[in-house]
């Protein structure tokens, strides 16, 4: 499995105000954040279509995009949002390298993709105390476990019951988030990835097998 540096990824208070406050973004809102590259294989007219569904339970509801291409000059996400019919709901944020205080600021993480390999940006998310909707492909389920909520892909109808769930569930929101932080600590810290490594090899260099 992959390894973070946990103490490098954790939910920071002060940086949730200050990024809101950046973005407009009350507390009253409800910060929906997809943490993903403008690419086919993250499937944003899956994200799209479920945002949509989503603001019809949610109108507080705030999308953030936050990953390299979602910037405001890209002509083709522009159209996706413009699309919806609610502008003023999402937030194109390009490529960023403070992604703590991103996450930080969410209050829901989202995954849309139609294939994945195992997402670090999901553990780091995670590790932020940030509980994730996010489709059932690679290693997505086993990462997440019960800590947020797992659909199936290029379903929008189940990704929005899923965002909706998380969004409207503040308390057990934070629940999860905090039940998403141990599960990275415990499994997916770089010190749980290095000794998984380190036991391999001496499993490797006694005769053993993998």
């Amino acid at each position: 499995y992959n390894g973070i540096p946990t103490d490098d990824y954790f939910r920071s208070r002060e940086e949730r105000i200050r990024v809101r406050s950046l973005l407009n973004i009350s507390e009253n809102d409800t910060a929906l954040l997809l943490p993903a590259r403008w690419h086919a294989d993250k499937d944003y007219p899956n994200f799209f279509a479920a945002a949509k569904r989503v603001l019809v339970n949610v109108p507080s509801a705030k999308f953030l995009l936050a990953g390299a291409g979602t910037e405001t000059a890209n002509i083709e996400l522009q159209r996706m949002i413009e699309a919806t019919g609610a502008q003023d709901a999402f937030v194109p944020l390009g490529f960023r390298q403070d992604m703590r205080s991103v996450f930080s600021a969410a209050d829901v993480g989202v995954l849309s993709s139609r294939t994945e390999a195992m997402p670090n940006v999901l553990l780091e998310g995670m590790a932020c105390e940030l509980p994730f909707a996010a489709t059932d492909v690679g290693d997505i389920s086993r990462i997440v476990g019960d800590t947020g909520q797992i659909v199936p892909p290029a379903n929008p109808g189940a990704l929005a019951d899923a965002m909706v769930a998380l969004a409207l569930d503040a308390k057990g929101r934070e629940a999860r988030g905090k039940a998403a932080r141990q599960r990275i600590c415990e499994a997916y810290s770089i010190e749980a990835s290095a000794e998984r490594y380190a036991a391999l090899y001496r499993q490797l260099t006694s005769g053993g097998r993998a």
